[in-house]
């Protein structure tokens, strides 16, 4: 096994983002996008929001990686991404309790 450049490495985590299998994946991830990443650009402002963006679904990616090592199936989509930005906006904006019954497993969220 040889090493693979940057470029060869980290481009495909950012545009695989971007890819998705089907029209229904897209809407459903627009439709969550729409929904929750509202809240957490207001809480960020625009720049800082993209980067959290694009650092959750770069983050998401390595998961994908670092679980399934020997896999020849490549991620696809911005799911990861967004789940990133529902957890902030469950964890982080005041006064939303929708999605803590299902995070409070996971992490702990302020009241």
């Amino acid at each position: 096994m040889g090493h693979a450049s940057f470029e060869g490495s980290f481009v495909p985590l950012v545009t695989s983002m971007f890819l998705h299998s089907g029209f229904l994946h897209l809407a459903g991830n627009m439709l969550f996008l729409w929904i929750f990443g509202d809240n957490v650009e207001d809480f960020f402002g625009h720049v800082p929001y993209l980067f959290f963006y694009l650092a959750c679904g770069v983050g998401a990616g390595l998961l994908h990686v670092l679980f399934n090592l020997h896999s020849n199936v490549p991620a696809l989509g911005a799911s990861g991404a967004i789940s990133g930005v529902m957890a902030l906006t469950s964890c982080s904006i005041p006064g939303r309790k929708f999605l803590r019954w299902f995070l409070s497993s996971l992490c702990p969220c302020p009241p």
